[in-house]
């Protein structure tokens, strides 16, 4: 009788801990929105605005120093911006501070899409980091690519448990091609696999790294 009665206990144990280990992480981040370990995305359509904005949000396992440092990093973000087929680093007046040439693949037939973007990153609050994206209308012209118009964005970076950090990606841009539903399936499709790309790379090949001092300095960290 004791023997069955511990054996049911051991398997309830069980269930429960295989339960709770298989359960989505969620945090509430200071910008009121609840965060999932599971990738939501919102697409919205701002006022005054034909294409919408997409806004993508996930739970990264990591600390911040990864995600900031792979941002700041020119030589790889080509890794996790989807499309990218080329970009050069037009200035950079600090580490997180940097203007970028940007290239990408146009899906179907259409020309290439090009853009220059300036990443600024600034300490928001404690724990809550941001790289805005500011677009650079005024840039020589490239003759093989059409230049994309109306880019707003930003990357929020917060950490919100000591191990998790909620990451917002959004992306807003006249890419200049009709039909708009389209053009907004493909801003969907840029920040849904940004994001995917990104999560693989800090939480897998950056595990366990850790901030510089130059960095930490800039950010206030």
């Amino acid at each position: 009788m004791m023997k069955d009665i511990f054996r049911a206990l051991t398997v309830f144990f069980l269930l429960s801990l295989s339960a709770t280990s298989t359960q989505a992480a969620k945090f509430k981040a200071s910008d009121g929105q609840t965060y999932s370990d599971k990738l939501s995305l919102k697409m919205v359509t701002m006022e005054g605005d034909e294409f919408d904005t997409a806004q993508g949000r996930i739970l990264l396992r990591t600390s911040l120093a990864a995600p900031v440092s792979l941002i700041i990093d020119a030589n790889r973000v080509g890794d996790w911006v989807h499309d990218i087929v080329a970009s050069e680093v037009i200035s950079r007046s600090g580490l997180t501070d940097q203007t970028l040439y940007l290239k990408f693949d146009a899906p179907l037939t259409l020309e290439n899409r090009d853009a220059f973007i300036r990443f600024v990153g600034e300490k928001v609050s404690d724990n809550r980091y941001q790289f805005t994206l500011h677009e650079q209308p005024n840039h020589y012209p490239k003759k093989d690519a059409v230049r994309m118009a109306d880019i707003r964005g930003h990357i929020s970076l917060e950490q919100v448990d000591p191990r998790w950090v909620a990451m917002e990606f959004s992306l807003h841009y006249s890419p200049k091609v009709r039909p708009v539903f389209a053009a907004n399936s493909h801003t969907k499709e840029i920040v849904v696999n940004t994001i995917k790309k990104f999560r693989k790379i800090v939480e897998k090949d950056m595990k366990g790294t850790q901030i510089s001092s130059s960095l930490a300095a800039e950010l206030g960290i």
